[in-house]
This record gives C-alpha cells, structure tokens and sequence, in this order.
C-alpha cells in the first residue's frame, strides 16, 4: 500500500508535470479563533473581509482649516469612533501635543488646551494617549508600582505617559510590565501595575497621566474551532498568528492567552510565541493515517477507528512525525481502545523516550492509557504490532484526560502608522492532519474541484 502521501505527490506531478522538484508537507488547513473580531477594538480598525480580516493602526485624521499659534478651537475632516474628549492629540509634524477637553461631534469642533504653533490645513492629528487618574501620593524614586482608574481596559505591556511640562511639550513613558490586580466599579477599571523602572515624578492622588493609545483588542471568550469540514474536534494543534509589517519597520506586538479547561480552569496561559504546540486535545485515530508506514499496510473503518494490518512478517509499524520537538506538559495522558481477533503485542513508543509494550488476547477489547514522557522533547510517536500473517488490530480516537474548551486573548500593537503594520487574530494550526484534509474531487479538468492543503 502506497503512504497517501506518496500518493498526493504523484498527483501533484501530474497537475504541474513541468516541474521538477514536488515536496509534499501535509497539514491541517487554517482556523481562525475570531474571524469576525467580536470582541473590543481600540484605536484600530479591521482590514479585509473574513475570515482574512486583520487590524491595523487607525488613530490619524486631519485638520480641516489654518490655524495659529494659542489655537483652542478646530475642526478635523473625521471623528473616529474611539475619540473622546481627555484624549491628548498631536498636530503635525511639529507634534505640537494639545489635551482634548470637549467634542461637539455635530460639526467636528475639538475643545482643546492651548496649542503652541501655527499649523496649516490638511496637518496630519494622531491621538497620543488616553487620560486616567492617579489614585495615591508617590515620591520620585518610589518602588515602580502604581494604582490608577480608567475607563478603558489596560493591557499588560502598553506605555504609561506622564506629563512633565505645563503646555504638554514634553513627556516620560513608561512601559506596564505586570498587571498585579484589577477590579472594575461600574464603568471604571481600577489597577495595580507595575513599571519597568521607577517614577522619576512626584505623583499626587487625582493627578492625570496617560495610556498611550496604540491599538489594541481584547477578545471573548471563545468555543475552540471545530474542523470544517466533519465539524469535529481539530486534534493538537499549534498556537500561532499572522502578521504584516513594512520593510525595514520592527514593530513590537504583544499576543497574550488563555486556555480554560470546562471547568474554567487555565491550561495554559501568558504571552503567545507563534507556533506554541498544544496537547490538551483528543488525537483522532485518523491522523494516523498520513503517518509514515514502515511495516504492514493500513485503512479505517466507517466507525472512526484505525486499522493497522499485519505482513507477512506478522509485523506491524508506522511513525506519526511531529513538525517541531514538543515537551509534552505535565499530567497530560490520553486513553484509547485497542483490539485484534488474535493474541498480538501492541506498543507506543513517543520518539526519544522508551516504549510500552501492551498485550492484546484476541477478540477482546482492551482500554489502554498512554502517557508520554514529561522531561523530554518528543519528535513524533511510533506504534508497533506483532500479531498473526493476515491479521489486523484496531485502535480508536485518543481520549485526552485535560483538554482545552475554549480561549480568550488579547493583541497590542506598538505602532502608530497606518501602513507599518496588520495583525491577524490568533489561528489554531492542527499538529496532525486528518483524511478529511485531503479529500477531494479529481476530475482531470477541473483541478481545484476539492480542497487540498499542503
């Protein structure tokens, strides 16, 4: 029996028979968690329609007349959705940095504090940061935690401003590296953060500082993505997302999690490395099909289960490959059930690690639990049966003992420029494919009839 790989590299060749060179990578296709973003956006705005849908930065509009120095009173071109008056603004290239104190929103008329230079229409205006209030004294020099009220959520690793001059020309940023607690009072967050280095300012209760209004969007709790097409669970998978940004531009972004078990419990959290690997799942008996067979042959019965044939050694033995080493966590085990119409041996062996030998009496049905090895990296899992010439056994779905029922997270982008930067939500990638993934129509003329993904 041909590995379908093998058997997909050889259609490959014949849809592109010029080319000389075919690797063939399969892979579960794409999910996105939050396609149509129906969570909370601040200062940005979402490009494309979904599910490609990205946020970028959207926090420029422009000055609609002349104006000359000690202005208090002008008119922009737009109101984005998120300005609100205590907004610091800069105008043009000059950054003159005025406060925002109110906002006729029926002619666009901003209210400011008085700027200090002369602008010209059509000036660029970006908003700077969003005021919040100081909820006790602090000396300069004090330990860098701090407690403040705001009306909008703060995420950890966005920059604190401080004010250090009367007409707004200059300013200290911060960078939040912790948030130590949160608690909310009607439409008021109240926070403990924690500073990347302590206030240089004295600092009285009710004094005004400054979130600085990078985008950014919080999600909702959400159900974890179903296959698309059996509508079944996806399996492990990796953590990971898409991003976009200019050439020669680095822009900081911070992605942060959570994994809830359903109990609400938190399997995994904190800040997201593209392509974390996540084990709290079922493993579908189907992955294994794709795996690499080295003795025997393989299929799958209509009721989900896999099917490993013997040789004419009565052998049996294939290896799932993972993508990347993974260190399985702590705790994680999963069960299965296994059977053969003859007495056989049946092993798993996680790459690296030692193997575990079960037998199998025949016409019986055995449960078995398979626990990989938690102080070490793992490449794949390598199954094995030795039974009768002929014969077969079957094992079915992985049944996990922690899995992961749903996730929220967060996105903050460092970025100011509208064309420096778009950022995906986050994508669940499956660590294995199913056959469902490579399903497809061919018809010798009509080559995208099915989907395959590669």
């Amino acid at each position: 029996m041909k590995n379908p790989v093998s058997v997909l590299s050889e259609i490959v060749d014949l849809i592109a028979p010029y080319t000389t060179n075919n690797l063939i990578i399969p892979k579960g296709a794409l999910y996105h968690t939050d396609p149509t973003y129906t969570g909370d956006l601040y200062y940005g705005s979402l490009w494309g329609d979904p599910p490609q849908q990205y946020i970028y930065s959207n926090n420029l509009f422009y000055l609609t007349d002349a104006l000359t120095s000690n202005f208090t009173r002008f008119e922009v071109d737009t109101l984005l959705p998120y300005m609100e008056a205590n907004h610091l603004i800069t105008i043009g290239d000059s950054a003159d940095i005025v406060l925002v104190t109110d906002i006729n929103e029926d002619t666009n008329i901003l209210t400011t504090t008085a700027g200090k230079y002369s602008h010209v229409a059509g000036e660029p205006i970006r908003i700077l940061g969003k005021q919040c209030v100081v909820q006790s004294d602090y000396n300069s020099g004090i330990p860098n935690i701090i407690d403040i009220a705001s009306d909008i959520p703060i995420l950890k690793g966005a920059n604190l401003i401080v004010i250090n001059s009367a007409d707004y020309s200059t300013y200290i940023t911060y960078e939040i590296t912790n948030i130590n607690s949160v608690f909310t009072s009607g439409d008021i967050y109240y926070y403990e953060l924690t500073l990347d280095t302590a206030l240089l300012l004295h600092l009285t209760y009710g004094d005004f500082i400054y979130i600085q209004s990078h985008p950014f969007y919080i999600s909702k709790t959400l159900p974890m993505p179903l296959h698309y097409i059996t509508n079944r669970e996806l399996g492990p998978f990796f953590l990971d997302y898409m991003k976009a940004e200019m050439v020669d531009v680095t822009v900081d972004v911070k992605y942060q999690y959570n994994l809830y078990d359903t109990n609400n419990n938190i399997l995994l959290s904190g800040a997201l490395v593209q392509n974390t690997p996540v084990l709290y799942a079922d493993i579908p008996a189907s992955s294994f099909m794709l795996g690499d067979i080295i003795k025997g042959t393989v299929s799958y019965t209509t009721t989900g289960a896999f099917v490993g044939k013997y040789n004419e050694d009565g052998e049996f033995q294939m290896f799932l490959p993972f993508v990347t080493g993974i260190i399985p966590p702590t705790g994680i085990e999963w069960e299965a059930d296994l059977f053969s119409p003859v007495n056989s041996s049946f092993f798993i062996q996680w790459k690296n690690g030692k193997h575990k030998v079960e037998a199998i009496t025949a016409n019986a049905n055995k449960t078995i639990t398979i626990i990989p090895y938690y102080d070490m990296e793992v490449s794949g899992i390598l199954i094995g049966a030795k039974g009768e010439v002929g014969s077969y056994f079957t094992i079915t779905d992985w049944k996990v003992n922690k899995k992961a029922y749903k996730l929220d997270f967060s996105i903050l982008a460092k970025v100011n420029n509208q064309e420096h930067w778009l950022g995906s939500d986050i994508l669940f990638k499956p660590l294995f494919p199913v056959i469902a993934d490579i399903q497809f129509a061919f018809d010798k003329t009509n080559y995208d009839n099915g989907t395959i993904f590669i």
